[in-house]
C-alpha cells in the first residue's frame, strides 16, 4: 500500500513539474529556420517571442497571454509564433538587436510590421497583433530604419571631415560639412541624434567655422530656417539639438541661453551624455552663467565622476607616456572643471558640498595652484571659498 502511495506521489510530482516547465501550444517547436520558411509558405505572420528562463514577466506571459484563448485563435489562424531564449540562441538575439525581455518582432515575409518590448496582457497583445497584420506600423518602422541609416551616415561624415581638418586641408571639411547640411535641409532631416553622443566629429564643427568665412556663413543659414521652424512650432529634439549645435559652431550662443532660461526644468533633465547637454552646459559656462549651471546639474555627482575618470587617467600606464605638457594640460582642465562645480555648490549654497568637491580636487593635486583656482571660482560667484583650500 505505501508503496502504491509512494509511486502515485511520484508520478504526481513529476506531472506537476512537466506543468511547470510546459511551454504554451501555441509556440512552435520547428525552430526559427523552419518556422520561417513555413510562414512564408502559408502566407502567415511570423511571430518570434525573445524570451528567457530569468526573466519573471516572460513567464508570466506564458501563464496569461500565451494561453488565452482569443489570443490562441487569432494566432492559429493568421501566423506562426517562434520562442527564442536569448541566452541559447544569442546569435538570433544579436541579429534582432535585442536588449530587453520579453520582445516580441512580427514578421510579414522580409519585413519587420511590428515590435514591442515588455509584458502585454491578452486584450493589449491581441490589438498589437491585429495592428502589425494589417500594416498600421510599416511607415514607423519604415522611418525609424531610415533614420538610423542617415545618422549612421552622418556620423561618417563627421569623422571625415575632422580627419581632414586634423591634416590641414580646411577647405574639404568645409565640403564635407556643407553637403551634410545641404541634405539635411533638403530632407527634413536632423544632423545630430539628440540621444546619442557624436564625438569629436561633430564638436570640430566650430574650430573648423573658426576659421573658414564661407562655412560660418552656410551655417547661419542652415540656424536661422531652423529657428523659423521652432517659431512656427515645427518642434522636435533633432531640430532643436541641430539648432543648438550650429550656435556653438557660430559661436552665438545667447538664444541656447535664452531657451534654458525659459526650460531650466526641461534642460535639468537632459541625458548626461547627449550632445544637447554638452552643448548647453558649454554655452552658460563660456557665457560665465554660473547661476543657470548651478540649476541644471548635480555638483557633486558631476565632481565626483570628473574626479574618478581623472584619478583612474592619472594612475594608468598611458599617461606616463606623454610629454609633460599634455600631462598638464590634462591636470588644469580637470581642475578648472572641478572648479565649475565647486563654485555651483556655492551658489546653491551648499558649502559642506563644495567642501567635498575641494577636497575630491586636493586629493588628487594638492597644489598651490589648484587651491588658487577655486578661491578665484568662488570669488567669481561672489562667494567665501570653503576653510579646506585657505
Amino acid at each position: 500500500m505505501l508503496i502504491h502511495a509512494l509511486s502515485a506521489l511520484l508520478i504526481g510530482l513529476v506531472v506537476l513539474t512537466g506543468s511547470a516547465h510546459a511551454e504554451p501550444e501555441v509556440f512552435s517547436k520547428a525552430g526559427y529556420v523552419a518556422d520561417r520558411a513555413a510562414a512564408v509558405e502559408g502566407e502567415k505572420l511570423h511571430v518570434l517571442y525573445f524570451t528567457a528562463v530569468w526573466c519573471g514577466p516572460c513567464q508570466q506571459m506564458k501563464k496569461t497571454t500565451w494561453v488565452d484563448e482569443s489570443v490562441v485563435s487569432w494566432l492559429d489562424e493568421f501566423a506562426l509564433v517562434t520562442p527564442i531564449d536569448v541566452d541559447e540562441q544569442s546569435d538570433l538575439s544579436q541579429e534582432f538587436g535585442i536588449s530587453a525581455m520579453p520582445t516580441i518582432v512580427v514578421h510579414r515575409g522580409e519585413d519587420e510590421v511590428g515590435r514591442i518590448v515588455g509584458y502585454r496582457g491578452p486584450v493589449e497583445f491581441k490589438d498589437f497583433l491585429e495592428r502589425a497584420e494589417s500594416g498600421e506600423f510599416l511607415a514607423q518602422i519604415h522611418a525609424e530604419r531610415e533614420a538610423e541609416l542617415w545618422r549612421q551616415r552622418v556620423e561618417e561624415q563627421l569623422e571625415a571631415a575632422s580627419d581632414h581638418f586634423s591634416k590641414g586641408d580646411t577647405a574639404s571639411a568645409r565640403d564635407v560639412y556643407l553637403e551634410i547640411f545641404r541634405e539635411a535641409d533638403r530632407k527634413g532631416l536632423s544632423v545630430i541624434n539628440p540621444s546619442r553622443y557624436p564625438g569629436i566629429g561633430g564638436f570640430m564643427l566650430k574650430n573648423v567655422a573658426d576659421r573658414d568665412e564661407i562655412l560660418r556663413d552656410e551655417l547661419k543659414t542652415f540656424r536661422n530656417k531652423n529657428l523659423e521652424h521652432l517659431k512656427a512650432g515645427n518642434v522636435t529634439w533633432g531640430r532643436l539639438c541641430d539648432w543648438a549645435f550650429l550656435n556653438h559652431a557660430i559661436g552665438d550662443e545667447a538664444g541656447t541661453i535664452a531657451w534654458v532660461e525659459r526650460n531650466i526644468e526641461e534642460a535639468a533633465n537632459l541625458p548626461l551624455v547627449s550632445p544637447m547637454r554638452l552643448i548647453v552646459e558649454d554655452a552658460l559656462k563660456e557665457a560665465s552663467r554660473m547661476d543657470l549651471f548651478a540649476k541644471i546639474i548635480d555638483p557633486v555627482l558631476r565632481a565626483g565622476q570628473e574626479a574618478n575618470s581623472h584619478r583612474l587617467h592619472v594612475n594608468s600606464r598611458s599617461i606616463q607616456t606623454l610629454p609633460e605638457e599634455l600631462i598638464e594640460a590634462s591636470r588644469e582642465n580637470f581642475i578648472e572643471e572641478m572648479s565649475q562645480y565647486y563654485a555651483a555648490s556655492l551658489i546653491k549654497g551648499e558649502r559642506e558640498n563644495a567642501s567635498t568637491i575641494a577636497e575630491m580636487v586636493l586629493g588628487i593635486h594638492d597644489t598651490y595652484e589648484a587651491r588658487k583656482v577655486l578661491r578665484e571660482a568662488a570669488a567669481g560667484v561672489g562667494a567665501e571659498p570653503t576653510e579646506n583650500i585657505e
